[in-house]
């Protein structure tokens, strides 16, 4: 690895501070890679939450063990030498943001719960909320350290919701009451599960149950029962974040959630403080870095590419008018 250039992204970037979050998704590590590769000289802090029993350090020395780190840690002479030298790890979760480090010059939030059709409370919780809690944490550090910290939003394009048309770079118009719909949101949990011990849904469950699972008894059934109610209630918290997200004019509890967690980012940033917010379409496989398709796991158009490439898929009915807007990792990690 060499000195960048001081004119350079990464000479600009030496000697800073970083906080990424969501370096274990697909996004997050893409730009962990990029900034291990080609800024030398800049110091990322990373927030992971602890998974079962692995802790966030354990977690993120896992990462490093991946083919596409196998050069940064090589370099560093190894993936506890590259721990020590240049990354820091903060074992936090969205739903409880530990305080961030003082001296921080940047934080870039690529976490959230991507999945479009997660319960309504949990992605109030990530989106919304989550992103309110780690601004205020950004606001903490900073004031701390006695500077303006730049955040950085990982948005999507799809918070402009189902508009057609051109739809420009600026804050989406709508007159959504933000509060009203982050209480009902976050109180939905309580709500569904209240009404999941009704007569009506318990009565249904049971009998399906009994009818199931006559032979092995009632107590095998009772079990089966209240399984059966548990499900009930994550489907109903994804039917209704859906449709109250119709309702209003998105597609998808996602991009809803998503659109209202920037209405938090704009408030951060009429409060004076440096903003940026981007919103990527549809990410797929890098064109270039670390190297040509390189993806991790299956995002939105793999299903349908490899059914294509397989013959299972001879025809893809669209409108002619449609767009496909898909756009590499390693663009978005630039």
């Amino acid at each position: 690895m060499t000195q960048a250039p001081s004119g350079s992204v990464a000479g600009r970037l030496a000697g800073r501070h970083l906080l990424l979050t969501g370096v274990t998704g697909f996004v997050g590590e893409a730009l962990l890679h990029l900034l291990l590769h080609e800024v030398p000289d800049v110091r990322v802090s990373l927030l992971v939450r602890p998974k079962g029993s692995t802790g966030g350090a354990a977690r993120i020395a896992k990462l490093l063990e991946k083919p596409v780190f196998e050069q940064a840690v090589a370099h560093a002479g190894g993936v506890e030498a590259l721990l020590e030298s240049r990354l820091g790890v903060v074992e936090g979760d969205l739903a409880d943001v530990p305080a961030l480090p003082a001296d921080l010059d940047a934080v870039v939030h690529c976490a959230g719960d991507v999945s479009f059709d997660p319960p309504v409370d949990e992605a109030f919780t990530t989106n919304v909320v989550g992103t309110r809690d780690l601004l205020a944490r950004v606001v903490e550090a900073g004031r701390e350290a006695g500077r303006d910290v730049h955040y950085l939003h990982v948005s999507t394009a799809y918070v402009a919701g189902r508009r057609r048309g051109h739809v420009p770079e600026a804050p989406v118009e709508h007159d959504v009451d933000l509060e009203a719909e982050l209480a009902w949101g976050l109180a939905q949990r309580r709500d569904t599960e209240h009404r999941s011990r009704s007569a009506e849904v318990l009565e249904a469950a049971r009998r399906r149950a009994e009818k199931a699972h006559s032979r092995a008894g009632l107590l095998t059934a009772a079990t089966a029962t209240e399984q059966a109610r548990r499900d009930w209630v994550s489907a109903e918290l994804v039917k209704v974040g859906t449709e109250r997200a119709r309702s209003l004019g998105w597609t998808d509890c996602y991009t809803f959630t998503k659109a209202l967690g920037e209405r938090v980012v704009e408030a951060h940033a009429r409060a004076g403080h440096r903003v940026t917010v981007l919103r990527p379409s549809i990410i797929e496989s890098a064109l270039e870095r670390p190297h040509p398709g390189w993806i991790e796991g299956f995002k939105m158009a793999e299903p349908l590419i490899l059914a294509y490439g397989r013959g299972e898929l001879p025809e893809f009915p669209a409108a002619a008018d449609t767009i496909v807007d898909i756009v590499p990792v390693d663009h978005v990690a630039s």
